[in-house]
């Protein structure tokens, strides 16, 4: 008989050996995972999905930008003018694309979880401690992390593969906020 209060057993089905992918840790979010905190081992997000993701959100970021920045360019051009209105205009729609690519992974990761090729790939981003959503505040202490980090010579490098050596698969911008990457369910 299936236990319904168990969070990892839905209480209409029978029991599925493995992880639970319907939230981010199968014990459920804000319970400890051990005296360590964290995550199973099992359901720590793949590196190459997480690399995959990150390429199919590159290439949404390139596509929002082109698609902000050249109807500007076109009204630009229709001045048939070089002057300081055509100037304005390119440079307004050049800002307003690089703060879109700028706000995409912050706002979707604090508000979702995930981006967009996260999702695809079924990974989350959950806070390390709990497992619980990581909101806004540490979506962009994770992404101003990550950006300052590449800043700097070797360390931007050495950020993203971090996670290649790391016992919960960090790289150094999720040490900064807390976060850890992990398996998810099917896309909600």
């Amino acid at each position: 008989m299936t236990d319904p209060h168990r969070r990892d057993v839905p209480a209409n089905s029978a029991h599925r050996p493995g992880p639970d992918l319907r939230t981010p840790y199968p014990h459920g979010p804000f319970a400890p995972a051990g005296p360590a905190g964290g995550p199973p081992k099992e359901l720590l997000g793949d590196v190459g999905k997480r690399l995959l993701a990150r390429i199919v959100d590159g290439v949404l970021v390139v596509v929002v930008l082109v698609a902000t920045v050249l109807p500007f360019v076109f009204a630009a051009t229709a001045l048939e003018d070089d002057g300081p209105v055509a100037t304005a205009l390119v440079a307004t729609g050049i800002v307003l694309g690089l703060l879109l690519a700028l706000v995409y992974e912050p706002w979707t990761t604090g508000r979702y979880g995930r981006t967009p090729g996260k999702r695809l790939y079924r990974l989350e981003v959950v806070r390390l401690a709990d497992g619980g959503r990581i909101g806004h505040g540490r979506s962009w202490a994770r992404a101003l992390s990550g950006l300052v980090m590449g800043q700097i010579p070797f360390l931007g490098l050495l950020d993203v593969l971090w996670c290649l050596w790391d016992g919960d698969r960090q790289c150094l911008h999720d040490k900064a906020a807390g976060t850890v990457v992990v398996r998810s369910g099917p896309p909600r």
